[in-house]
């Protein structure tokens, strides 16, 4: 639902990317505002340039990237085990990446994400990861 303040502003946008652009506007509000009527003020927080020097949100365009994919996994996958696949899916990423970035070290990829030595293991098994890059044991 959109309120008539968000309507007009909207129709005023110039839309330089087409119904594409709208369409992915309007997706990633809807996230954003979660189930809430939207606002003017919501929209035009993705029509103002983020000020990258800006303390209190430093994270914007990764939450707009995160929020896009949830929105994305969420088009094509529902059911009972959604929740819990997406998230292991993602684990399985963050392991994957830093034990990439770690160059296989363990201790330097449970340092990079955060937690304990022996949670990354478990993590590691969990999801059939070893070594460098955390590919799949056979």
């Amino acid at each position: 639902m959109l309120s008539e303040d968000a309507l007009e502003l909207l129709k005023s946008h110039p839309w330089p990317g087409n119904v594409r652009e709208l369409q992915h506007c309007i997706h990633r509000t809807m996230i954003f505002t979660r189930g809430h009527a939207i606002q003017a003020a919501d929209l035009r927080s993705l029509f103002e340039p983020v000020d990258e020097g800006r303390a209190s949100e430093p994270f914007a365009k990764d939450d707009e990237t995160l929020a896009e994919v949830v929105w994305r996994y969420l088009s094509s996958h529902d059911g009972p085990r959604a929740y819990d696949q997406f998230l292991g899916k993602v684990e399985k990423l963050l392991l994957t990446e830093a034990l990439r970035r770690a160059k296989g070290n363990q201790t330097h990829a449970a340092r990079l994400l955060g937690i304990p030595r022996p949670t990354l293991h478990a993590k590691m098994q969990k999801h059939r990861l070893h070594g460098e890059g955390g590919s799949a044991q056979g």
